[in-house]
């Protein structure tokens, strides 16, 4: 009797144990699973915050661009004002010459530079100045000079004709052009084998040049 109480105690003992083995095993399993889900809702809710923060930053970054296009746009001058002001510029307030003078100047020096360039040989042109007349009363009227060198390895006599063939030539070929608002015109020539300057002077009277002095020969 006594070993079957001793038994049964045991069975009791033992179902007792497995009872609450059981038991500590399901509410482990349940607060584990808690512990997850609650990480889960945690990481889900930086997740977002993150997202909402990268978009936000994007929509800052557009909208910053956009402000700096905008004022980019604002600050450039419109091409088609600025070459209409270039445009509608007089040449008479930098040079203080009407355009009808520029445009004769131009025609006259364009002239001389066409006739050496094309007829005249081992001539090298140094600078061409065309001046207003002012030892006149009427305005238009011009004084040419020409500075020009002579590059052939001539003897005295025989570069003094070419030298004066050419002057004369210029002159000429400036008469021929109908270009009567020269009053007076200098050829002035370098003589770089005979190391010497040479001049000569021309008045225009009647539509033609005259030679009015010689320096050097």
């Amino acid at each position: 009797m006594q070993r079957k109480c001793i038994s049964i105690m045991l069975m009791v003992i033992v179902f007792m144990f497995l009872v609450v083995g059981c038991g500590g095993g399901a509410t482990s399993d349940e607060e584990s699973t808690a512990d997850v889900e609650e990480q889960e809702d945690i990481d889900a809710d930086a997740n977002k915050a993150v997202s909402e923060e990268v978009q936000s930053n994007e929509e800052n970054s557009e909208q910053s661009n956009s402000d700096e296009k905008t004022d980019a746009v604002e600050s450039e001058e419109p091409e088609g004002q600025v070459e209409t002001e270039k445009a509608d510029e007089n040449p008479e307030d930098k040079a203080g010459e009407s355009k009808e003078e520029l445009d004769e100047k131009s025609e006259i020096e364009t002239t001389i530079k066409n006739r050496i360039k094309e007829q005249y040989h081992n001539v090298t042109i140094d600078d061409i100045r065309i001046n207003d007349d002012l030892g006149r009363d009427e305005e238009g009227y011009y004084i040419v000079l020409v500075d020009l060198r002579f590059e052939v390895k001539n003897r005295r006599k025989t570069a003094n004709e070419m030298m004066r063939m050419y002057s004369d030539d210029l002159v000429a070929i400036l008469a021929k052009k109908g270009i009567e608002s020269i009053s007076e015109a200098c050829v002035f020539w370098e003589d770089e084998y005979n190391n010497r300057n040479l001049k000569y002077a021309y008045k225009f009277t009647d539509g033609n040049f005259y030679i009015m002095d010689v320096v050097g020969e």
